[in-house]
């Protein structure tokens, strides 16, 4: 007999063996304890997507996309060939990023107004663009300003386009105002009714400004905050633009005159 004060309480302690110690099994699944593993098999794509199924289940699909197919719902859905886009640089949605002067600027030109007019359109998009001026009868082509031709550019980003940069001009007075480095850019609307955030961006030559209108460009720039930077010759009497236009809409009854000659027009000096 065990002494009382010698006596111990005898727990009964039963241990669990985890089923696949027990039986063996090469999977969790096979214990029927509620547990499934990660199953690494390749099924055949489900009906719900079309890229190779990365799950191994049988019920409506769960598992991410992996498809790599191109979104086309913005892309222009007209054939643009032919549209001429108005960019007005008075318009009230034109942002002058630089220069600050720049609405001064521009009413030393005899024109405020800047075409672009799509010529061909497939994998490279075409264009031409001119100087426009608003007359009683409308928007219409400025005559006295040759028209600035583009090279094709890539397409591929449709309904986004960059066309540019060439060398053009521009008219004060009677002065040709050279453009260094001139470029568009912009987003079509899927229905070509207009172009959208069309940015336009050269290099303006003042010196023939300053020449024809009597007035030192480069001289009055800094009270705006603005300063002349160096021609492609290296001299200083050149303007940085950058203009910004949120909407720039198609002219339906206005065509640009890609070999328009300002010599053959006799009212231009």
């Amino acid at each position: 007999m065990i002494p009382h004060r010698m006596r111990r309480k005898i727990v009964s302690t039963t241990v669990v063996l985890p089923c696949f110690l027990l039986l063996g099994a090469s999977t969790l699944s096979a214990c029927g304890n509620g547990i499934k593993a990660v199953e690494s098999d390749s099924s055949t794509p489900t009906p719900e997507d079309s890229d190779a199924d990365s799950d191994s289940d049988s019920d409506a699909d769960a598992d991410a996309d992996a498809d790599t197919s191109p979104d086309t719902s913005d892309d222009v859905q007209v054939d643009l060939t032919g549209r001429s886009y108005d960019i007005d640089l008075a318009g009230a949605d034109i942002t002058w990023r630089a220069p600050s002067a720049g609405p001064t600027l521009i009413t030393m030109l005899q024109t405020d107004h800047l075409l672009l007019m799509v010529e061909a359109v497939g994998s490279q998009i075409d264009t031409v663009g001119a100087a426009a001026m608003m007359l009683d009868r409308g928007l219409t082509q400025y005559p006295c300003a040759s028209a600035f031709d583009f090279d094709a550019a890539p397409f591929g980003a449709n309904p986004d386009f960059l066309v540019g940069p060439l060398e053009a001009a521009l008219v004060a007075g009677s002065t040709s105002v050279p453009l260094y480095a001139l470029s568009f850019s912009g987003t079509f609307k899927p229905d070509g009714s207009e172009i959208a955030q069309v940015a336009v961006s050269a290099l303006i030559d003042a010196r023939p400004i300053s020449s024809s209108q009597g007035v030192d460009v480069c001289a009055a720039l800094p009270s705006f905050g603005d300063e002349c930077v160096a021609c492609p010759d290296g001299e200083i009497g050149c303007v940085a633009l950058d203009v910004l236009d949120a909407s720039a809409p198609w002219q339906a009854d206005l065509t640009v005159d890609a070999n328009v000659d300002p010599s053959n027009d006799p009212h231009c000096d």
